[in-house]
């Protein structure tokens, strides 16, 4: 698509919103806007700049992320389709689709994305077939890349999350660590802070395992920080059957009653996934 095209295209959604929300572009006028320009804008004819643009998206309150799947016609980007494909192809333990996908990617020019996208290929990969294929030059390039990144957003904690069982525990921690230092972004994001949630807890589980107490709790507390209790019930149970974990694994009786408690929740929301896997952890653990 050519720049005018693509400016015709982002000028006409922008309008059809604008109607749709019964806002004239009169209204405009007190927001630093002409009625000409911004007509102008909507038919495609001129650019504006990207705080006037991001000011108009907040005058009819559409976020940019909003914006930008109508833009891409309702589809995901390219990178959360391949993590959706990377999902279903995993859970049928499709190896000969991973393996398709793969020579897709590679087929592609070389580039740090190509690059990074293959190597989360291989992990499915390994996953699916029970073996390593990831090499550790693999893993610096991965690591390298991820500690040359100033902001992190959906895409780095993507990343990380999906590879950080093949990465060296101290090297995890260390990311980890630097995810944590932007909470305050994280938390008005609330895909992103998910995430975090997420990968941290992951995070608190190898720091157990490896018995860094100090270190777990460290994960622990910026955790409890970012959990919402209104919007992060998994998470939330999920967090206290790990906060249990930690208790347990340091002698603390109280811990296997917060993990089996944990678990009759799992049981009552009727996440059966969720109930087997921290089943199976809290057999493996318990004995």
């Amino acid at each position: 698509m050519g720049k005018r095209n693509e400016l015709k295209k982002i000028g006409e959604i922008y309008r059809e919103l604008r109607l749709d929300k019964g806002i004239k572009l009169s209204d405009y006028i007190d927001k630093g806007f002409s009625k000409s320009q911004l007509s102008r804008f909507e038919r495609g004819e001129t650019e504006i700049s990207l705080i006037k643009f991001l000011s108009a998206l907040e005058f009819i309150n559409v976020s940019i992320e909003e914006f930008m799947v109508i833009y891409r016609g309702y589809r995901n980007s390219s990178f959360e389709e391949l993590l959706k494909k990377l999902h279903t192809l995993s859970l049928t333990k499709d190896a000969e689709g991973l393996r398709y996908l793969f020579n897709e990617v590679e087929g592609l020019p070389n580039s740090t994305t190509k690059k990074i996208e293959t190597i989360l290929i291989l992990s499915c990969l390994s996953s699916v077939e029970s073996k390593n294929l990831i090499s550790q030059s693999d893993l610096r390039f991965v690591t390298d890349y991820l500690f040359g990144i100033d902001s992190w957003g959906y895409y780095e904690l993507s990343i990380l999350g999906n590879l950080a069982q093949y990465i060296n525990g101290e090297t995890l921690v260390s990311l980890g660590k630097e995810v944590l230092r932007k909470t305050d972004y994280y938390y008005e994001v609330v895909k992103n802070r998910k995430l975090v949630i997420q990968l941290s807890i992951n995070i608190m589980i190898r720091c157990i395992e490896s018995e860094w107490f100090t270190k777990a709790a460290f994960f622990e507390r910026h955790i409890e920080s970012l959990v919402n209790d209104d919007s992060d019930m998994y998470e939330r149970v999920i967090f206290s059957y790990v906060q249990g974990y930690l208790k347990f694994a340091m002698g603390d009786p109280r811990g296997k009653q917060i993990m089996q408690e944990s678990l009759e929740i799992f049981k009552l929301l009727k996440n059966t996934r969720l109930y087997k896997n921290y089943l199976e952890h809290f057999k493996s653990i318990i004995g």
